[in-house]
């Protein structure tokens, strides 16, 4: 989990937002059962959660990405059952009354655009645990 505090200027006692920030990895895409996500529900303190989900185009999903013995890491058919895999994860999310942020690249950058992007302008701390 990754924790975004955020200075609020517009509040005249001047608090702290603070957003938590799961990355579901691919062997992971459930609700129930998920001890990662457990934890950070805990973490977030009430403050809420934004659920990231990222094909990771550095490892598996790019076009030569390939395994130490040579074979292609995800082929048509893997990809194909990942995008169903993250579909029904963000429709389970929405149901819920939340949302899944999906993100093309290497999670390293992508992870960063949205703590970038959560904290805005007016600078922020980020934690990760």
């Amino acid at each position: 989990a990754l924790q975004i505090s955020k200075n609020n200027n517009n509040d005249n006692n001047n608090t702290m937002k603070q957003l938590t920030i799961h990355w579901f990895r691919q062997t992971d895409l459930r609700l129930h059962d998920n001890p990662a996500l457990h934890r950070t529900v805990q973490l977030s303190k009430r403050n809420g959660v934004l659920p990231v989900f990222v094909f990771d185009t550095t490892r598996i999903y790019g076009s030569n990405v390939t395994s130490p013995t040579g074979c292609q890491k995800c082929g048509p058919r893997r990809a194909q059952f990942v995008i169903e895999a993250v579909k029904d994860l963000r429709e389970t999310l929405h149901k819920r009354g939340s949302g899944l942020v999906v993100g093309v690249g290497s999670p390293e950058d992508v992870l960063a655009r949205i703590a970038t992007a959560a904290i805005g302008t007016n600078g922020g701390n980020t934690d990760n645990d």
